[in-house]
């Protein structure tokens, strides 16, 4: 969406239409997906050449994107680029199966398929904020020597649109073969601990009596689930949601946005993924966003100095 020539090319498909309207007004076609109606799939892939499936916290995640590969399928695109998770590894824990499940369904095609597997994002701290400002306290259920290795928001689109474009910024008619086949385990530059992810907020903030918090998995899931009833909280998407309607993808003013409260397949993903490392000693660093980026990707470091204001105590 960066780029205007191409905004045409576009086709996003969506359930609810109120965070969209911005892709609409800057080009994009936007197709209203009903995944329980066979037509309304055909009409979304109807003459696409590449897919961009993004696994995301739908409560039936599992049975939209099999239909959607499915579909695809049936429909004759050449390829699907498929952001998954990082915990598609994990046996143990059923929603980072989920990921794997929905990836095993992608290998059943002859589509060229490539699988980009996120680590932690930078950007999923928006919804610890509120936490910090309020309790000057950083909640994790995880143990302040673990590890780990967050990508940048900006940085995983920019690997996607490497991908999909060719050197002189067109779609390409075939991936990559280098590509082709490929999963790929995407982490920012830097193993960071808990303890490091405390000083790196005291830092950026200024406030150095933060304090690191390991809490129980349930408390933490308490929290992250009754967020979208705190009135801060509630402001801040309100607002931030008016800053969404006139985007114009010039300045990827999306890093900074929340846009909702996390449902509960999205808090289970995210206790399930701290999980997951605390059992593997921590995310281990790649170098593979580097080398699909092209460029040295952002650090933990300067996600927290762009958003100092958000993290900051109140007092």
């Amino acid at each position: 969406m960066h780029q205007p020539t191409l905004r045409n090319k576009l086709r996003l498909t969506y359930q609810d239409k109120s965070n969209c309207h911005s892709f609409e007004r800057n080009g994009a076609e936007m197709i209203h997906m009903d995944y329980s109606n066979e037509n309304s799939l055909a009409q979304a892939m109807r003459g696409v050449q590449h897919v961009v499936l993004v696994i995301g916290f739908e409560t039936e995640r599992v049975e939209m994107c099999k239909k959607m590969i499915q579909r695809a399928h049936k429909s004759g695109v050449k390829s699907m680029i498929m952001v998954s998770h990082m915990g598609a590894m994990s046996s143990t824990h059923h929603s980072l199966k989920e990921f794997s499940e929905i990836e095993e369904e992608l290998f059943s095609t002859d589509m060229d398929t490539v699988i980009l597997r996120a680590d932690w994002i930078n950007q999923n701290f928006h919804l610890w904020s509120n936490y910090i400002e309020k309790h000057r306290k950083l909640p994790m259920t995880i143990s302040d020597d673990t590890h780990i290795c967050p990508i940048d928001l900006e940085d995983l689109c920019h690997i996607v649109q490497n991908v999909l474009l060719s050197d002189e910024g067109y779609i390409r008619g075939e991936l990559d073969d280098q590509h082709i086949g490929q999963i790929y385990t995407l982490t920012g530059p830097k193993r960071v601990s808990g303890k490091e992810l405390l000083q790196l907020l005291a830092d950026t903030t200024g406030y150095q009596k933060l304090t690191y918090h390991r809490t129980r998995r349930m408390d933490l899931s308490f929290y992250l689930q009754e967020l979208g009833k705190d009135i801060w909280f509630d402001a801040r998407v309100k607002r931030e949601k008016a800053q969404i309607f006139n985007d114009d993808f010039v300045n990827y003013g999306y890093k900074s946005k929340v846009f909702s409260a996390p449902n509960g397949i999205q808090v289970q993903t995210y206790l399930d993924y701290f999980d997951y490392i605390q059992a593997n000693q921590g995310s281990m660093h790649t170098p593979h966003a580097e080398l699909l980026a092209k460029r040295p990707c952002k650090t933990l470091d300067q996600f927290f100095k762009e958003h100092a204001n958000t993290f900051k105590p109140r007092v």
